[in-house]
C-alpha cells in the first residue's frame, strides 16, 4: 500500500483559505482506501478517521528565527520518513520551506505553491527571515511543482526561469457551497427592492473592500436602497467602518464578522451581486475560491482584473472583471450589470457549471495524484 505524507503549516481548527483547502483535500482522499494517508501538522490539528496525524510540525513563532524553524521541522519529517518509509510527500503549502535542509530525503515530492510563498515583500525582511530563499531551494528540490493559478505560475518562473509548474486550480469546500438539494432560510432582513451586495474575505487592505466602499459612494445616487453585508474580520475592521462613515455609507453597510462556513451558502444564494476587488498592496491576489463559491450559488461575482482573478471569473461568461484604474467606469458597468435580471440570471447558471466541473475537490484530488502517479 503506497504512503502518501501530506504536510501543512495550517490545518483546522486554524482558520484561513490554505487549511480549508488542504483539509478538502484530505476528506477527499477517503476515497482512496489504496492509499495510506499520514499528515504532518501543527499541534492541536484535527485528526480525519482515515488518516494517521503527526502533530510535530512547529509554525514559525517570533522568538525563533524562520532558518532554525524549518531546520527543526526538516530533522522532525526525516525522522518520521526513517520510520514510516513514505513513497511520495507532498508539501501542500509554506511547510515546502523544510525542504530546503538535506535531512529530509529524495522521496517522490510535490510542492503546491498558493503565490505568496514566492513574494519578496521586504528587502529587509528577506534579509533576515531568508523565506523566499528557503522556499527557492524547496522547490529546486521537489520532484513536481503545482501553482493555484497561472498568476502565480508566472510568481515561480520569475524565481525559477528555467521551472515550469503544472496549474491545478484550487477547489471548493463542500461545507461552503450552495447545495441545491438543501432548503437554505434567507439570512437578509426581508426588505422588498433592496439592493444586497456580499463580500467574502479577511478584512485586510489588500482585498479591496476600500474600493468597493467607493465605488458605492458614487453609485448611490443612481441605485434604488442597498445594503453592503461584508463577511468576515479582520486588522483592517476599524479603517473601513471609519471610511464608511466619511462616505455617509453607514447606515448601507453591514459587518457580519466571520462567519461559519455552513453559513454561507446562504448569504451567497440570497445576494444580488458578490463583489471583491483586491489591488496590489505587495501581495497578491493569486486566485480568489471566493469567487467560485458564489458562483455555486449562482450568484453573479465582480472582481479585478488583478493576479490570479481572471481565471477565476471569466468576463462575460461567468461574472464581470472590471479596472480599477477609472471607477466612473467601473461604477456604470456595475450598474447596467444591476439593471439586467436577464443577463445576471445566465451568468450566474454558467458560473455554477463551471463551478462545479472545474473546480470540485474530486477532480483537485486526482490531479495531485495523477501527478505522483498514485
Amino acid at each position: 500500500m503506497p504512503k502518501l505524507l501530506i504536510t501543512a503549516s495550517e490545518y483546522p481548527p486554524f482558520v484561513g483559505g490554505i487549511s480549508t483547502l488542504i483539509n478538502t483535500f484530505i476528506n477527499e482522499l477517503k476515497h482512496y482506501p489504496a492509499l495510506d494517508i499520514h499528515l504532518f501538522a501543527p499541534a492541536g490539528s484535527l485528526s480525519p478517521i482515515h488518516c494517521h496525524l503527526h502533530e510535530q510540525y512547529d509554525r514559525h513563532q517570533g522568538t525563533l528565527s524562520l532558518y532554525r524553524t524549518c531546520r527543526n521541522n526538516a530533522l522532525k519529517l526525516a525522522k518520521l520518513h526513517h520510520q514510516h518509509q513514505f513513497d511520495a510527500i507532498c508539501f501542500m503549502d509554506a511547510s515546502a520551506r523544510m525542504y530546503h535542509f538535506s535531512a529530509v530525503p529524495n522521496v517522490q515530492s510535490l510542492v503546491y505553491v498558493h503565490g505568496t510563498e514566492v513574494i519578496v515583500t521586504s528587502r529587509l525582511g528577506e534579509l533576515v527571515s531568508h523565506r523566499v530563499a528557503l522556499q527557492r531551494t524547496a522547490l529546486q528540490r521537489a520532484t513536481y511543482i503545482a501553482v493555484n493559478s497561472k498568476s502565480t505560475g508566472r510568481l515561480v518562473q520569475r524565481l525559477l526561469p528555467q521551472c515550469h509548474p503544472k496549474v491545478i486550480y484550487p477547489c471548493y469546500d463542500p461545507c461552503r457551497a450552495y447545495d441545491s438539494r438543501k432548503h437554505y432560510p434567507n439570512p437578509y432582513p426581508s426588505e422588498p427592492h433592496t439592493v444586497k451586495f456580499l463580500t467574502v474575505s479577511r478584512l485586510i487592505k489588500s482585498k479591496g473592500h476600500k474600493t468597493v466602499l467607493k465605488l458605492l459612494a458614487i453609485l448611490r445616487p443612481k441605485l434604488p436602497p442597498f445594503q453592503y453585508y461584508i463577511a468576515g474580520d479582520g486588522p483592517a475592521r476599524a479603517h473601513l467602518v471609519s471610511l464608511a462613515h466619511r462616505l455617509n455609507l453607514s447606515n448601507q453597510v453591514v459587518f457580519l464578522g466571520a462567519l461559519p462556513g455552513e453559513q454561507l451558502p446562504a448569504f451567497y444564494r440570497y445576494a444580488d451581486l458578490f463583489i471583491m476587488l483586491p489591488s496590489h498592496q505587495k501581495r497578491t491576489e493569486s486566485f480568489g475560491l471566493v469567487f467560485i463559491e458564489a458562483g455555486l450559488a449562482e450568484l453573479v461575482a465582480v472582481g479585478s482584473d488583478y493576479g490570479g482573478i481572471p481565471e477565476a471569473i471569466q468576463t462575460g461568461e461567468t461574472g464581470l472583471l472590471i479596472n480599477l484604474s477609472n471607477l466612473e467606469m467601473a461604477a456604470a458597468q456595475i450598474l447596467e450589470l444591476l439593471q439586467d435580471a436577464m443577463r445576471r440570471e445566465k451568468l450566474g447558471k454558467a458560473s455554477r457549471e463551471r463551478a462545479l466541473t472545474e473546480f470540485s475537490p474530486k477532480k483537485f484530488t486526482q490531479q495531485i495524484l495523477k501527478v505522483l502517479d498514485l
